[in-house]
């Protein structure tokens, strides 16, 4: 019985992390810009219309990730409760133990994205015009206002 727990205890770790790995992977900014611009060209739109989608969409996902973010930790804690409560005391340590571990990892991971995404923004400072970079910097800060985390070095 011991066995099954300890195998179901890694189960819902490593669907976690696969969880965490795919999101970071698709929700890249580059996409988000690109899906975007597309709409733009395909639909035709007025520098108006173009405001107006940007605005709705902003809004909307800005207001989806709050929410999943919200509901995302709710479930983890149900998840860790769950868990702990059918484990051993001496199962209890190891399962805090290798959940301390993988935050650890989780912050290590998040660190080097945010290095490596403030490497591109200065590769990408260097290449523009003085006018360009102006404009880069204030699409960045835009960003920030916006909430993303990284759009700082």
């Amino acid at each position: 019985m011991n066995r099954v727990k300890l195998f179901v205890l890694i189960s819902v770790i490593a669907a976690f992390a696969a969880g965490i790995s795919i999101g970071m992977v698709i929700g890249g900014f580059n996409k988000k810009a690109q899906r975007k611009s597309r709409l733009s060209r395909e639909l035709h739109l007025t520098s108006k219309q173009r405001d107006q989608m940007k605005k709705i969409w902003s809004e909307g996902i800005r207001t989806a990730r709050r929410v999943q973010r919200e509901q995302r930790q709710k479930l983890h804690k149900e998840r860790d409760e769950a868990i702990e409560a059918i484990l051993t005391d001496e199962q209890k340590t190891w399962f805090k133990e290798i959940i301390s571990e993988y935050s650890q990892k989780i912050d290590e991971l998040a660190q080097s994205r945010e290095c490596v995404f403030k490497e591109a923004v200065e590769q990408t400072k260097r290449i523009l015009s003085e006018e360009q970079r102006k404009k880069y910097e204030e699409l960045l800060k835009e960003q920030e206002k916006r909430g993303w985390k990284y759009s700082r070095p």
